[in-house]
């Protein structure tokens, strides 16, 4: 090989870094002492308990959020940002840790209970009732797959009798990017498939390519920024509460604490619902369980 041949690979290959910040895809630099201050932090602003074995994943999903901010690494993150964290940054950091994995139909068991039987007791309990209530929280929106669905659920139990009740659905997420996807409504016809198509005609029109959620239906349902950890207050007592998969992030003192206060805020004879795979030890006190994940509040009629 000629210098010159020589002088022109040398030339083409890639540069090195020289400087102490990371290239835009280069792995975020973070030690063991990071991941524990980032780890209590994020288990005590949201409760979420991240052992050793997701630090790979915490180094993957905080990348960009250092990289953003002009920082070289985890250590800079920590000193800079977390030692005295902003609004915007507590947030910034609740939507790169949170996991919106959702879907339509999931866990469908759950939407068929909640149609078939307990909506049908409460109509029944308040057919006398000239202007019946019935509020219903779903505790970990996402991006919207579960409140609509909850929402086109009650129109399909309640029929016609649906313009006699003051009904609504409170979405909550503690992801401002997730819930703003929801708030847009829009999805694939890949992403509806697995609804029935009851429930498709009562979701969606079609949008682009894709389904839009119907206007009455987006009406129904109230998108909120909530944090699980925070104390929550609502004006009149839930009927049912959707919380499910998101026990699974948290610690058992945690699971407790939130199960009661979502137990103080349903009516007596309400009811929870979580993951089918979730546990929650032993029922907690004032609940039972009348089927696979889902608890009724004790003291109804």
């Amino acid at each position: 090989m000629t210098s010159a041949s020589s002088d022109r690979l040398r030339t083409q290959r890639p540069a090195t870094a020289t400087s102490g910040r990371p290239r835009r895809h280069a792995e975020l630099a973070m030690s063991r002492s990071d991941f524990d201050a980032i780890r209590a932090f994020v288990h005590d602003a949201f409760g979420i308990a991240l052992s050793p074995a997701k630090m790979p994943l915490l180094k993957m999903r905080l990348r960009s959020v250092v990289q953003s901010r002009g920082l070289a690494n985890a250590q800079e993150y920590v000193a800079q940002v977390l030692s005295n964290p902003s609004a915007d940054a507590v947030g910034e950091l609740a939507d790169a840790i949170t996991t919106n994995h959702t879907f339509f139909w999931r866990e469908s068991a759950h939407f068929e209970l909640l149609v078939d039987r307990l909506l049908q007791e409460h109509k029944t309990k308040n057919k006398l009732v000239p202007r019946p209530l019935l509020r219903i929280w779903c505790a970990a929106a996402s991006t919207g797959q579960e409140p609509y669905t909850l929402a086109a659920a009650v129109r399909i139990a309640l029929g016609p009798d649906l313009r006699r009740w003051d009904t609504g659905v409170l979405a909550t997420d503690i992801s401002a990017r997730a819930l703003d996807a929801a708030r847009v409504g829009i999805f694939t016809e890949a992403e509806a498939a697995p609804l029935p198509d009851l429930y498709r005609q009562t979701m969606f029109q079609d949008f682009e390519g894709g389904v839009r959620v119907r206007d009455e239906l987006r009406k129904d349902v109230t998108f909120r920024r909530l944090n699980l950890l925070t104390p929550f207050r609502f004006k009149q007592s839930l009927d049912i509460v959707f919380c499910r998969n998101v026990m699974i992030y948290f610690d058992e003192p945690t699971k407790r604490d939130l199960t009661e206060r979502i137990a103080a805020a349903l009516r007596p004879g309400g009811f929870l619902v979580v993951g089918l795979s979730e546990s929650l030890g032993s029922t907690p006190p004032g609940l039972r369980a009348i089927a696979p994940g889902v608890l009724q509040k004790l003291g109804g009629a």
